[in-house]
C-alpha cells in the first residue's frame, strides 16, 4: 500500500514538474458572459481564457453552432454572438470547444423575457417582441 501511495505521489510530482518545464501550469479554460441573462436576439459577449494559444474555438448555444473564435497567443478570445431568436425561456449552455485538442468550457446563460413595466412598454400595449412560444396551434390552450 505504501508503495502504491509513493508511486502516486511521484507521478503527481512528475506531472507538476513537467508542467512547469513546459511553461507553467496551464489554467483550466473558462468562459465569461456579458450579460449573464437576457431575451432572444440579444447580442452576447463571450470571453474565453485558458484555451490553447493561436487556435480556433467553436461557440455553441446548447447544440447550435453560433460562431468561431480565434484565440490569441495567451489562449484568450472575445467574440460577440446573438442569442438565437427561437431560444425558449430558461437555462441554456454556451460552450467553447477546440476540436483539435478536445479542450472546452461552458457557462450557463438564462433566457428571460421579463417585462420591465406593466404591459412591457410605456404605451402599455403588451407587445412582446420576443414571443416565441405562442403559435396558432397553442392559442386554444391559453387561459385568462
Amino acid at each position: 500500500m505504501k508503495a502504491i501511495r509513493r508511486c502516486m505521489a511521484w507521478a503527481s510530482l512528475a506531472a507538476l514538474w513537467l508542467g512547469l518545464l513546459a511553461g507553467g501550469a496551464a489554467a483550466a479554460p473558462s468562459l465569461t458572459l456579458s450579460p449573464g441573462w437576457g431575451p432572444p436576439t440579444l447580442s452576447l459577449t463571450v470571453k474565453g481564457s485558458g484555451f490553447p494559444a493561436n487556435t480556433v474555438a467553436e461557440l455553441y448555444f446548447d447544440f447550435l453552432s453560433l460562431a468561431l473564435a480565434a484565440t490569441d497567443g495567451a489562449g484568450a478570445f472575445t467574440r460577440t454572438v446573438k442569442v438565437p431568436s427561437g431560444a425558449l425561456p430558461g437555462l441554456h449552455w454556451i460552450t467553447a470547444y477546440v476540436r483539435a485538442t478536445g479542450v472546452g468550457a461552458q457557462r450557463g446563460f438564462t433566457v428571460r423575457t421579463s417585462w420591465r413595466q406593466f404591459h412591457s412598454v410605456a404605451q402599455h400595449t403588451g407587445w412582446n417582441p420576443f414571443e416565441n412560444i405562442i403559435y396558432p396551434s397553442t392559442v386554444p390552450n391559453l387561459d385568462l
